[in-house]
């Protein structure tokens, strides 16, 4: 069984988010409210401010532990059980020395082409909308 008090606001997932959008990292973390309550923050940031706060931040609404398992398989691939703690405090590189985007090209077309991630986000469960979203998502219609 899996301690999600444990798990409760610690980094569980950092990856890239694909190959067209190679310094785009998406990381994943699970707030425990209650005994079957949580919520998921999904961020993607740009790679060279991982870990700074300067990404697309996307928070649930409450979810039960099926739900949230089914989010995480679905989102990422993964099984609860299989996710390990990560440290949060450590930078996260694919490359060493520059980033290849210096433009800013891959950022304008992750706001534009998915809505600052809400396209490659799973859907909620019952309906339920994201309660917290992107000052970018905020300014158009999706």
């Amino acid at each position: 069984m899996i301690d999600m008090k444990k798990l409760s606001s610690k980094l569980l997932y950092r990856e890239k988010i694909s190959d067209e959008l190679n310094e785009i990292i998406v990381s994943l973390k699970f707030f425990y409210i209650t005994d079957n309550e949580f919520e998921v923050e999904v961020e993607f940031e740009p790679l060279g401010m991982v870990g700074e706060g300067e990404g697309w931040l996307w928070r649930s609404p409450r979810m039960s532990l099926f739900e949230v398992e089914s989010f995480t398989n679905e989102f990422i691939g993964m099984n609860l059980s299989e996710l390990v703690e990560l440290p949060d405090s450590e930078k996260y590189c694919y490359y060493e020395g520059e980033l290849f985007d210096k433009n800013g090209m891959q950022s304008l077309l992750f706001e534009e082409k998915y809505f600052a991630g809400y396209l490659l986000l799973p859907k909620l469960p019952d309906g339920s909308i994201w309660k917290r979203k992107p000052s970018f998502v905020k300014t158009v219609s999706i």
